[in-house]
């Protein structure tokens, strides 16, 4: 279909591969707190991110759910999401009680990544979802 673009141009993970293979050391992220991740390491922890979730079970076309804050986890969480080619659903930090549940259920996840302090939120609405520690996706294989 020659209408489309490149997917190295608009696919989050051919875009990184790309960069990282071209530079390395290149900044990438600069974080509010300093870290800094050049595009040699963002590439190296969504590989991780997307390893850690296969080995729990995560496979291409599930969704899952992300409830954090705008903070390095959730951009962890997100390119280990779609480097599976899973589907990402942000969820709101305001929900709580109905429609919480109600966005849970929609979805159609089974794992929701969510850091301790807001999983209880979570475990009080009684879904069958898996909880994720955002920390598990940094002991992946840093590797495709």
């Amino acid at each position: 279909m020659d209408f489309l673009p490149d997917r190295s141009k608009v696919v989050m993970r051919h875009i990184l591969e790309q960069h990282a293979a071209q530079f390395p050391e290149k900044e990438c992220i600069l974080f509010e707190d300093g870290e800094v991740w050049t595009y040699g390491r963002a590439l190296q922890e969504a590989y991780r991110a997307a390893n850690a979730l296969a080995e729990l079970g995560v496979e291409r076309g599930d969704h899952v759910l992300i409830f954090m804050p705008n903070c390095k986890e959730w951009l962890r969480a997100w390119w280990g999401v779609i480097f599976l080619g899973a589907v990402m659903i942000p969820v709101n930090m305001a929900y709580k009680g109905k429609m919480l549940r109600h966005v849970c259920r929609d979805s159609g996840a089974r794992h929701i990544i969510t850091k301790p302090d807001t999983a209880e939120r979570v475990q009080a609405l009684n879904l069958e979802l898996e909880i994720v520690d955002p920390s598990l996706l940094e002991k992946g294989a840093d590797h495709a």
